[in-house]
C-alpha cells in the first residue's frame, strides 16, 4: 500500500512538473512582438538579432568600425560566419563576392570572422586574398566575463562552420545554413525574396 502510494505521488509530481513546463513555454516565455508580428531569433521567419560588431576599415588596417545589421534595413542581408584556416569557408567565399556582384543595389554580405586570437591574421588574409570583394568583413567577438557571447553563438551557431542566414529587406531570416552553401542556394533565396517584392 505504501509503494503505490508513493508510485502515485511521484506520478502526480510529474503530471505537475510537465503542466508547469508547458504553461511557461507556451503563455510566459515568449520573444518580444516587433512591429506587430515577427519575434526576434536566428531561425526562419525571426526578426534577427542584432549585434554590434567590430568591422574592418575601409584603408582595410583594423577592425576599428562598428556596425550593425540594423544598418542594412531596407536590403536583403547575407550572414556568413567563418575563419581563416576553415577549409569549406574559405571555398564558399567567392559565391559570396560573386552574389554580391551581381545584386550589388539589392543586397550587402557581411562576413563575419570567428574570434580564434588573431585579429591580425584575419586581416592580412582578408587583405591578401580578398580586398576587392565587395563584401564587409566584420570581427565576431565575445566578452564571457560580461556575459556577452558572440555573435555567431547569439544566431545558433553550435561549433561548426561556416553558418549562413539571409535575412530579407526587414531583417527577417528567410534561411539558414549550418555547413557550405553553393551559389545556387544563395542566388535562389535571394531572387525568392526579390520575386515577392
Amino acid at each position: 500500500m505504501k509503494h503505490k502510494t508513493s508510485q502515485i505521488l511521484t506520478a502526480c509530481l510529474m503530471i505537475a512538473v510537465l503542466a508547469t513546463a508547458l504553461v511557461y513555454y507556451n503563455f510566459i516565455d515568449k520573444a518580444p512582438v516587433v512591429e506587430g508580428s515577427a519575434e526576434y531569433g536566428y531561425t526562419v521567419g525571426k526578426i534577427c538579432y542584432d549585434m554590434d560588431r567590430p568591422l574592418l576599415n575601409e584603408e582595410g588596417t583594423a577592425f576599428s568600425d562598428s556596425f550593425n545589421i540594423k544598418e542594412t534595413k531596407g536590403k536583403i542581408t547575407v550572414i556568413n560566419f567563418w575563419f581563416t584556416s576553415c577549409t569549406p569557408c574559405v571555398q564558399e567565399m567567392p559565391y559570396f563576392a560573386q552574389l554580391a556582384e551581381k545584386y550589388a543595389d539589392e543586397i550587402v554580405v557581411v562576413a563575419y570572422h570567428a574570434d580564434l586570437g588573431d585579429e591580425q591574421g584575419a586581416i592580412d588574409y582578408v587583405n591578401k586574398n580578398w580586398s576587392d570583394y565587395n563584401i564587409l568583413f566584420a570581427y565576431d567577438t565575445a566578452d564571457y566575463n560580461a556575459d556577452i557571447p558572440d555573435y555567431y553563438t547569439k544566431l545558433g551557431g553550435n561549433g561548426m562552420y561556416p553558418r549562413t542566414l539571409i535575412l530579407d529587406e526587414n531583417n527577417v531570416v528567410v534561411a539558414e545554413y549550418q555547413g557550405s552553401v553553393t551559389y545556387a542556394m544563395l542566388e535562389r533565396d535571394v531572387k525568392s525574396i526579390l520575386e515577392r517584392e
